[in-house]
């Protein structure tokens, strides 16, 4: 046999094939397979950063809506604090301004009363003077007219009768106009 002969030797042979096409594959396929997996392994990492900061940048942002969520929570409080305290005080300055209104009806009200009280006696007083003047003129009237009278029976004359007769429509007259109310 020589230095090349062919082994039959089926065991022999797998493994001895086996074991060139696993030196062979190694050899060839050791580089481009480790820088797949490199790659692979860099791509992996690279994502896995990438996740990790956006999990980062998403807690943040999370983080900052929160407290806006806080901050717009106190600002809530603060608004209706302040709504309150404005309707409390509309309310206290309402109250005021209703007692201020009652106040001055009050004023008012006594006022037009004292006014329509010294217009009624105003209107007395005018009514009082008017008759007591016609009453001392029918007065005066009559105690002329009898003076008149005494002195045409004193003297009697002819126009005795007809001084009478103008001395009693006199009279008459006056007793109307003292009759007729005053206005």
């Amino acid at each position: 046999m020589g230095l090349f002969d062919l082994n039959t030797n089926l065991l022999d042979t797998n493994s001895i094939n086996l074991a060139v096409v696993i030196t062979i594959s190694y050899v060839v396929g050791k580089d481009p397979v480790t820088n797949a997996l490199a790659s692979r392994q860099k791509e992996t990492t690279d994502a896995m950063r990438t996740a990790d900061n956006k999990f980062k940048q998403s807690q943040l942002e999370l983080d900052r809506a929160r407290a806006g969520l806080l901050l717009a929570g106190e600002k809530v409080l603060a608004i209706k604090e302040e709504t309150r305290l404005t309707i409390e005080t509309m309310r206290i300055e309402g109250e005021r301004e209703i007692k201020d209104l009652e106040k001055s009806y009050d004023e008012l009200e006594s006022r037009t009363i004292r006014l329509a009280q010294r217009k009624f006696l105003i209107e007395i007083y005018q009514t009082l003077v008017v008759d007591g003047f016609k009453k001392a003129r029918f007065g005066l009237s009559i105690y002329m007219i009898e003076q008149d009278l005494r002195r045409s029976s004193i003297g009697s004359h002819p126009g005795y009768l007809k001084e009478e007769r103008v001395t009693q429509s006199r009279l008459k007259r006056l007793e109307k106009s003292v009759a007729t109310p005053c206005g």
